[in-house]
């Protein structure tokens, strides 16, 4: 049994959902319970920019609904085909689908027998609902709670906000085992439905870098994260705007990652890419159109410190696989400074036209490397003399 709240304000739709962790090597990331496989499929689906679906119970119903059903059903035929199942489960598997066709928040509701359109919704645990409600209108939690921090991209509203800490609380609550793992949160950005991305970092005590990529305003941040060895993990959920077939995460302590893969426009699948940190994940994922929106490794550090070790051994080739592979991963001064680096190996390859052009590079994004460029290209054009 799982949680899933679909509410709207201001014309936006809002839904927040739990999901079980696969976790590799006996890791148990789920208030210690064992977990079937099954049950580590996403339970809510984005079926198109306009559309999406959740269920709570049994989960072959719910790969049978979402497999009738393609992308340009109306909602009231969605609607019929989700009660069928449900009818046919004896109403043990209840749906909810989340609708913004023609620009109209609309939600409906299929559960206890009945389908009906509704203003806010909630399938599965009636005790985790119960929690969740008592949070959403201010009511301390008594459970001891683990520390926490969470990080999150501005601009889903105060409600998807206060709809994230509420299910946050029920996750960690020990005596809801039914709800557990990490959540999902989705919401319409005014053009689509978007999987969004965040950063969940339980039992802090150490220190770790955030980064945000591909930004102008790019920037490294401390938060804390615990070890392996505490029982601490940190959550990394990617981002999904476009590819609904494909949605990630990467947990930190555990060095592994996880691609959900939507399978004949059933659920969403998880695929464990063991042995993988938080970078190659991302590497591995973003031909899918899944990208973090921030990270927590040291792309400067990995992919620095690689290049300096081929250097040393005169891989040069080597070296500049590692100083490119940082370059696409960095920003301004250290990008800049990865450049420069890049140029040295050139060098050694006798590729002036390669070394002139990261120069460049490396100026532009990081103005000390002048002096050193400059003389550099000095030396290297007096000693052609």
């Amino acid at each position: 049994m799982s949680l899933i709240v679909t509410r709207k304000e201001n014309g936006i739709i809002y839904i927040v959902s739990d999901t079980k962790l696969t976790a590799p090597y006996g890791q148990e990331l789920n208030k210690g319970l064992h977990t079937q496989q099954g049950e580590h499929v996403l339970k809510a689906t984005i079926l198109n920019p306009y559309q999406c679906v959740s269920f709570a119970g049994n989960i072959l119903r719910a790969e049978d609904a979402l497999k009738s059903l393609n992308d340009n059903l109306p909602d009231d035929a969605i609607v019929e085909l989700l009660n069928q199942q449900h009818i046919e489960s004896n109403q043990e598997t209840e749906f909810s689908l989340a609708s913004m066709l023609a620009g109209l928040p609309k939600i409906y509701e299929i559960k206890n027998g009945l389908a009906s359109e509704v203003e806010t919704s909630w399938i599965g645990s009636q005790q985790a609902f119960s929690k969740f409600q008592s949070n959403m209108l201010g009511q301390k939690s008594n459970h001891k709670r683990q520390n926490f921090m969470s990080l999150t991209k501005a601009g889903s509203g105060d409600l998807m906000q206060k709809m994230t800490e509420a299910m946050d609380d029920v996750i960690q609550d020990e005596e809801i085992p039914e709800v557990a793992g990490f959540k999902i949160k989705i919401f319409f950005d005014g053009s689509r439905f978007i999987y969004d991305g965040y950063i969940d970092s339980y039992f802090a005590s150490q220190q770790l870098n955030f980064q945000v990529p591909d930004s102008a305003n790019s920037f490294g941040m401390p938060i804390t994260h615990g070890t392996a060895a505490q029982g601490a993990y940190t959550i990394n959920f990617f981002l999904s705007r476009d590819n609904y077939n494909h949605v990630g995460l990467h947990v930190k302590q555990g060095n592994f990652g996880i691609l959900y893969r939507r399978r004949d426009n059933g659920l969403l699948h998880p695929e464990l890419l063991a042995n993988t940190d938080e970078i190659d994940f991302w590497d591995q994922v973003k031909k899918f159109g899944v990208t973090p929106f921030g990270t927590t490794q040291d792309a400067f550090q990995k992919f620095g410190s690689a290049g300096k070790d081929f250097y040393d051994k005169k891989n040069y080739l080597a070296a500049i696989n590692s100083f490119t592979k940082g370059i696409e991963y960095t920003h301004h001064k250290e990008k800049g400074q990865l450049y420069f680096n890049r140029a040295i190996c050139y060098i050694q390859l006798n590729k002036m036209s390669e070394v002139l052009h990261d120069f460049n590079e490396a100026v532009k994004l990081k103005p000390e490397n002048q002096a050193d460029a400059t003389r550099i290209m000095t030396d290297l054009m007096n000693s052609k003399r």
